[in-house]
């Protein structure tokens, strides 16, 4: 799901993303995601899309 507002509101879904470069080539990414509508309101199937390097090798996910 994409979509422009013309005003400025708060998104449904909060991204905040930090990349930080460690020794030779590695790359470490960090990811947090806050919806931000009403309790009982609910989101299926989101999905967030981060994009690496072409020549990444081996990449490894973590969820909390």
């Amino acid at each position: 799901m994409s979509y422009r507002l013309s005003t400025p509101v708060k998104p449904l879904i909060w991204v905040e993303a930090a990349v930080e470069s460690h020794k030779g080539s590695r790359v470490e990414y960090t990811v947090k995601c806050k919806a931000q509508f009403k309790g009982r309101s609910s989101a299926n199937n989101v999905e967030i899309w981060v994009p690496v390097p072409d020549d990444a090798d081996s990449p490894k996910f973590m969820v909390c």
